[in-house]
């Protein structure tokens, strides 16, 4: 038996070491992944606060004299605007003095995190703590229901009256009051009608009155958006008229304030 042995010439050219490129391709994507998911930032998942605004006015004066206390369900740096051109002002609690007229003070919080969240609040800054009705006047009001028919079955003119309302809380009703289209006609209230809201609107039903079993008819409704603050300015006294107008509806309300 013949045994040879034989010896390869080496041509220069190594075989690819695979370990080492595989190494060198996933490497960057090891680096990438673990900047996308080892150092995600803690505060993509944190809550967002829930701010509030205590008010304390405790005395009026000229200037009216308020603070304001910042209130949240998370620590936060609060930022104050206060709607009367001043300069925006930091703390949690803070002073400012208004001359007369209603604002909305606005509250932006700024957790740790760097969530966010703002709240608005309206301030009356006056002498005065309510506007009372002492009037209630139509000019105008609908002549027909809304198929054409008279609003009494015999003909004769509507008996109205009118229920006022504070935003969704309802004020006071007025005394009907026979009304032949084309005279104004004015309306006492049951219960004083005392505006203490003034950030609310003013919701002004008027209705049709019917005899028992009928329900009563719904006339119109007429809203205020604004309230009374178009008439609470920098000057004293405060006008003491305010005009409301809807489709078909339109009067004055008159009143004092105290």
């Amino acid at each position: 038996m013949e045994f040879r042995l034989w010896h390869c010439r080496s041509t220069g050219t190594k075989k690819p070491n695979w370990l080492l490129v595989l190494s060198q391709i996933l490497s960057p994507l090891l680096v990438v992944s673990f900047l996308n998911f080892g150092c995600k930032k803690k505060s993509d998942d944190s809550p967002s606060p829930f701010l509030g605004i205590t008010v304390y006015n405790d005395f009026k004066t000229h200037p009216d004299t308020f603070i304001f206390k910042a209130e949240s369900t998370i620590p936060c740096n609060y930022k104050w605007n206060f709607a009367d051109g001043s300069t925006e002002v930091t703390g949690d609690s803070v002073m400012h003095l208004f001359d007369y007229g209603f604002f909305n003070i606005v509250l932006k919080g700024e957790t740790a995190a760097g969530k966010t969240a703002t709240t608005i609040k309206g301030i009356n800054a006056s002498p005065y703590t309510k506007a009372n009705i002492i009037n209630f006047s139509l000019n105008s009001w609908p002549v027909h229901k809304s198929d054409g028919t008279a609003w009494d079955s015999d003909g004769s003119a509507a008996d109205i009256y009118c229920q006022i309302w504070n935003g969704n809380t309802y004020v006071s009703t007025t005394v009907s009051n026979n009304a032949p289209q084309g005279t104004a006609i004015n309306f006492n209230f049951i219960t004083p009608f005392a505006i203490t809201q003034f950030d609310k609107s003013i919701i002004i039903k008027v209705f049709n009155y019917n005899l028992s079993p009928e329900t009563d008819d719904l006339m119109e409704t007429v809203v205020i958006e604004k309230n009374l603050t178009p008439l609470m300015t920098n000057q004293l006294p405060y006008a003491v008229q305010q005009s409301f107008s809807g489709s078909q509806t339109n009067g004055t309300l008159s009143f004092i304030w105290q």
